[in-house]
């Protein structure tokens, strides 16, 4: 009988970043759900607060679905944690902008967000994270991950 070359996850950079992010998302969740956020709803927030003023913007910046990020909006508002107006140029343009509420609790998810990366990188030195950053941001850049298109 001939074995066939035997295939180990622990070979497989897919298999090991799925596991990173399994145990990263469920830490965050945990912590975001205390605070009466999702996941997608804390990236809104930090998204906002850095500049990102439409939900179009959004769209393109979380790489996410506009029903996705639409429901997140509503919900981020009825909370009292957003505000929409209208763009004074163009009527059909809703500008987004956090409340102090939501400056307040988008610091906390913040908080959460680099603590996740130090204890999931803490065996990394300085420079083994930074160079494991600009590979991963690069593989997103890369034909593989920039041809996937999110649908409406």
């Amino acid at each position: 009988m001939v074995m066939e070359d035997k295939y180990e996850l622990d070979d497989s950079t897919g298999y090991l970043i799925f596991l990173i992010n399994q145990r990263m998302y469920s830490y965050l969740k945990e912590r975001f759900e205390k605070e009466g956020v999702n996941v997608v709803e804390a990236w809104i927030l930090l998204e906002v607060l850095n500049g990102v003023e439409t939900v179009s913007d959004l769209k393109k910046s979380l790489k996410a679905d506009m029903a996705l990020i639409q429901r997140g909006c509503d919900y981020l508002e009825k909370k009292g944690w957003l505000k929409r107006a209208l763009n004074p140029f163009d009527k059909r343009i809703k500008t987004l902008s956090l409340t102090e509420d939501g400056k307040k609790l988008r610091r906390r998810l913040s908080q959460y967000s680099k603590e996740v990366n130090k204890l999931a990188f803490a065996e990394l030195n300085p420079a083994e994270r930074s160079l494991l950053h600009e590979t991963l941001l690069k593989v997103t850049k890369g034909l593989f991950c920039a041809s996937f298109k999110v649908s409406d």
